[in-house]
């Protein structure tokens, strides 16, 4: 995982920690973690007073499973949860939802096994900040660059082909991704091009 990405996480996690209506989550998923020490389960805003006694970590991974320190991965298909209804108060999913064609009905298990106050947060590759965009494409102009090159827009690049599908952009956040949710925020960082988005579940 990107390091800005996993401190990004690590900052929105601790900054749901330490809001006075958040109690400390007894039941965090992952989807698509990896058994090891990238794992956003193993995040330190993820440790100490931030879970409740007993609380279980677990992550999801299409083809990996394994543990490391104290939580586990089980291969398994997001687009199918074996979990029960409203079981997660926590669910992340970094740099996931791009690799699987049909992302939405992955979303909508993770809204089935989100618990009414929980918190769903999301990040995927997205498009550069329009400002930083105008300038290159500007640039780009007064150099004489080519005209593919002016009207570009700047992203992330395809990784993982041909397994990568999607770049989204805030609309697509706001009415597809987080649809239904509650207190919904959506962000974008620059260094990668990347956005990032987080709703709570109704009570």
């Amino acid at each position: 995982m990107i390091n800005r990405t996993y401190e990004e996480y690590e900052r929105l996690i601790g900054e749901l920690v330490a809001r006075p209506d958040t109690a400390p989550f007894e039941a965090v998923l992952e989807i698509g973690a990896i058994p090891d020490a990238r794992s956003l389960l193993n995040a330190s805003a993820l440790k100490g007073s931030a879970l409740h006694e007993g609380a279980r970590k677990v992550g999801v991974n299409l083809t990996l499973e394994g543990s490391f320190g104290d939580f586990e991965v089980q291969k398994g298909d997001a687009r199918e949860l074996v979990f029960e209804d409203r079981s997660f108060d926590l669910i992340v999913c970094a740099s996931t939802l791009e690799h699987i064609p049909d992302f939405w009905r992955a979303l909508d298990e993770m809204k089935r096994v989100l618990r009414p106050g929980g918190w769903l947060v999301v990040s995927t590759p997205g498009f550069g900040q329009e400002e930083v965009g105008n300038r290159v494409r500007g640039l780009a102009h007064k150099l004489g660059l080519p005209d593919a090159l002016k009207r570009g827009t700047i992203t992330m690049r395809i990784h993982d082909a041909p397994y990568d599908y999607y770049r989204f952009s805030e609309y697509a956040y706001r009415d597809v991704v987080l649809k239904g949710l509650e207190e919904v925020e959506v962000w974008s960082i620059m260094t990668p091009p990347r956005i990032y988005g987080m709703g709570r579940k109704g009570v």
